[in-house]
């Protein structure tokens, strides 16, 4: 009689710690709605020390949330970039890790051994695939992170062939 009688408790028992398992799973998904909080993505730049052969710029590696350019800007003499004229061929990169991007410069940059440039990360915002910053009209702005521009400088060495004299 005892052994019967726990039986019956230990299957009530069990039933209730079953039913109330069942019971306290609410379906919290009917609404089908997601909260996603968004990663920070920030736009990033690595350029190399290098020598500068052909009019062209290696840069190394960027990382960018959305698609963009890679740009060339001179120095204004202060430790800053000259904005927003650049000196390079725009070089657009789809959005995502990019690497060994080749930009040159424009035909017209006059550059010199040792001078120092910028190298500038802007969005594409305006019309897809063509470049538009002109600094009014907030088209292809550069991309920001800690409140500044997505840039980087780089010390021109350049690469100057000279062929010998021959007597």
């Amino acid at each position: 009689m005892f052994y019967t009688r726990n039986s019956k408790l230990l299957k009530i028992a069990m039933a209730a710690v079953i039913t109330f398992s069942f019971a306290s799973c609410s379906d919290d998904d009917d609404d089908n709605t997601t909260t996603n909080t968004p990663a920070t993505e920030v736009a990033t730049l690595s350029v190399s020390s290098q020598v500068i052969s052909q009019n062209t710029v290696m840069v190394k590696m960027i990382d960018i949330p959305a698609d963009g350019w890679i740009v060339i800007h001179a120095d204004n003499g202060s430790n800053g970039p000259v904005v927003p004229a650049i000196i390079s061929e725009p070089t657009f990169v789809r959005a995502g890790a990019n690497q060994n991007i080749a930009v040159s410069f424009s035909s017209d940059a006059t550059l010199s051994d040792g001078d120092q440039v910028w190298v500038m990360l802007h969005e594409d915002t305006g019309t897809e695939m063509q470049y538009e910053f002109d600094g009014n009209n907030n088209l292809d702005p550069p991309f920001i992170a800690s409140g500044a521009p997505v840039m980087t400088p780089l010390l021109l060495v350049l690469l100057l062939l000279t062929h010998p004299t021959w007597r």
